[in-house]
């Protein structure tokens, strides 16, 4: 469908186009006449906040498709194999690692 170059006491009008070109030109005009200082300042808070958004919807989609990791049996590591082992182990020296969330803790 083409649109008509002239009207005849506007009976031939589309909406659809009059709209977006309606749009376009206000968007043109916001453009041009908003104050570039106070757009950059804008921009300052605005892009980080957007990024910090879509960090957050990552995050939440990587917790919802994240897999329960299996049981695993217990192991014993032996840091310094010079100092031996000895049972029982003294209570100063009884201490656990413990992986959570990806980060490990030392836990007595």
């Amino acid at each position: 469908m083409l649109r008509p170059t002239t009207t005849y006491l506007n009976l031939c009008r589309f909406s659809e186009f009059d709209e977006r070109d309606k749009l376009e030109l206000e968007q043109h005009y916001l453009s041009i006449s908003t104050y570039k200082p106070y757009m950059r300042m804008k921009a300052l808070w605005e892009k980080p906040l957007a990024r910090k958004r879509m960090r957050q919807e990552r995050v939440r989609q990587t917790k919802a498709t994240k897999q329960p990791t299996p049981a695993q049996p217990a192991k014993l590591v032996v840091h310094n194999a010079a100092a031996g082992i000895e049972y029982p182990v003294p209570a100063t020296e009884f201490f656990c690692v413990a992986e959570i969330d990806g980060h490990q803790f030392k836990l007595q």
